[in-house]
């Protein structure tokens, strides 16, 4: 198998821990054949010689290559956002849950609100969700919203839902 691509004079990061940087990098479709400092793979090999009749080479110029960044479906936003709400990742149970926000309400100026994330109803004992009757029997006087593990639902008190404008007789949105 020859190589399509040959780029040299870069900043390659490798992730190998016996060569962890090189200056050039020798690619055949998706996957990378060898890395190496200048011409050599390391093994007294030319990457050149790796080189398909009609690879491209390309100077880096000194830029950096990094290892592919590979996301499996995390929102990097709504989970730094997150790192300030109440983790509720651990909780085996609704009452273990309302715990830890009854605890962050305690702490918390009365009026502002106790926002929570993490919450899997399925790890539950009651395989229930939470719903604004359970917050509002531990957290009256904070307005309170958690969001589920899976993100696709969310829970909120009374005082909550009220500064939300969120009454019984509001339309169910478009979509649900």
């Amino acid at each position: 198998m020859l190589a399509d691509q040959l780029l040299v004079n870069g900043q390659i990061t490798t992730m190998d821990a016996e060569c962890p940087q090189a200056s050039a990098v020798a690619i055949s479709g998706e996957r990378i054949m060898a890395v190496g400092d200048g011409p050599s793979t390391g093994s007294g090999h030319s990457l050149r010689d790796l080189l398909a009749p009609g690879g491209e080479v390309l100077d880096l110029g000194g830029r950096c290559v990094l290892p592919g960044l590979t996301d499996s479906h995390i929102h990097f936003t709504w989970y730094a956002l997150g790192l300030g709400a109440v983790d509720l990742t651990r909780a085996s149970s609704l009452s273990e849950a309302l715990a830890l926000v009854e605890k962050r309400a305690q702490e918390t100026g009365l009026g502002k609100w106790v926002l929570g994330r993490g919450w899997d109803q399925e790890q539950w004992p009651e395989r229930r969700f939470p719903t604004a009757a359970d917050l509002d029997g531990v957290v009256p006087d904070h307005p309170v919203m958690l969001r589920a593990k899976s993100g696709h639902a969310l829970v909120a008190n009374s005082l909550a839902l009220h500064l939300a404008g969120v009454t019984a007789g509001t339309a169910d949105p478009p979509g649900g």
